[in-house]
């Protein structure tokens, strides 16, 4: 391979595994909420106001910055799609409720929104991260990234709920019938051109964490 192949790949791989880790922590830190609690789920824990995210983050993560529901500073100031249609701020709080956001110690920055019943009766949060901070490439699908969490902890695209993982019958038929299926279309129409890596988190899921775009 040649070595503007080889930095790519090792860009590629860099970018999953700063994701990964904290995918890994806020999935990890969802569930240890639960067992304190002695909750069934995130909903029974109390996760569903702004107080209960901030309590949540703050005894979770070492919290470096509290951007409130402004991005900024914790995120860059412009971020870009993939295929480089769209730029500017994430836009936090596109139907749903607006989102609380962290800058934490290990460089990352988070914005979360509390668990709901969003219009397709979804117990979910909105879930942005920036692996990186207000650092580069702050591009969509790279090193930004924006998913849902779901009332048993799970962490995924729009549309693959804990029943859908469970009976494919549930699963939003707007973008498919099984969870593959749907992260995948989810990559394909709104991941490449979101400035926000909207849902890219799917392709990762589906390829074992190989970012094969």
């Amino acid at each position: 391979m040649t070595v503007p192949t080889l930095m790519q790949n090792h860009r590629r791989k860099t970018y999953v595994t700063q994701l990964h880790k904290v995918y890994n922590e806020m999935q990890q830190a969802f569930l240890q909420e639960i067992s304190d609690k002695n909750a069934l789920n995130l909903k029974e824990a109390g996760l569903t106001s702004d107080v209960a995210v901030d309590n949540f983050m703050k005894n979770r993560f070492k919290v470096v910055a509290d951007c409130g529901t402004n991005p900024i500073p914790c995120f860059a100031d412009e971020y870009v799609s993939l295929d480089g249609s769209k730029r500017g701020v994430i836009e936090n709080g596109k139907g749903n409720t607006y989102s609380k956001c962290y800058s934490i110690a290990s460089g990352s920055s988070i914005c979360i929104g509390f668990i709901t019943d969003t219009r397709e009766k979804q117990l979910s949060g909105a879930l942005y991260i920036d692996t990186n901070g207000r650092k580069g490439p702050n591009i969509g699908g790279r090193d930004m990234f924006s998913m849902r969490y779901y009332n048993d902890s799970s962490i995924d695209v729009y549309g693959v709920t804990p029943e859908c993982i469970v009976n494919s019958a549930v699963c939003d038929g707007g973008y498919g019938s099984k969870p593959k299926e749907i992260r995948e279309n989810r990559f394909n129409q709104v991941c490449v051109i979101s400035n926000d890596g909207d849902d890219c988190i799917g392709k990762l899921i589906n390829d074992n964490w190989e970012m094969n775009y």
